[in-house]
């Protein structure tokens, strides 16, 4: 199967191949201003913009309302407020 990646060093999209599907039960589900629901585990990395600018990857269970986060569709960062 084909899917469409992105790449948060170049901010390009690619596409690639799914070698492996792993299924697990997902443990945390994080609505954001109630827009955008991520889910995953706690240790599930999502790229954020911290309050000071810099940007990186944190754990799904870490975000909180000084941070944003990416959206690669849009080429914007989505503020979290709730």
């Amino acid at each position: 199967m084909r899917v469409l990646a992105y790449d948060t060093n170049s901010n390009r999209f690619y596409r690639t191949a799914v070698e492996q599907i792993q299924v697990s039960s997902v443990s945390t589900v994080v609505n954001i201003d109630g827009l955008i629901s991520l889910s995953g585990l706690n240790d599930q990395p999502v790229f954020v913009k911290l309050s000071n600018g810099t940007m990186e990857w944190l754990v799904l269970g870490a975000i909180n309302t000084t941070m944003s986060i990416y959206d690669p569709l849009n080429g914007t960062w989505v503020p979290v407020f709730s």
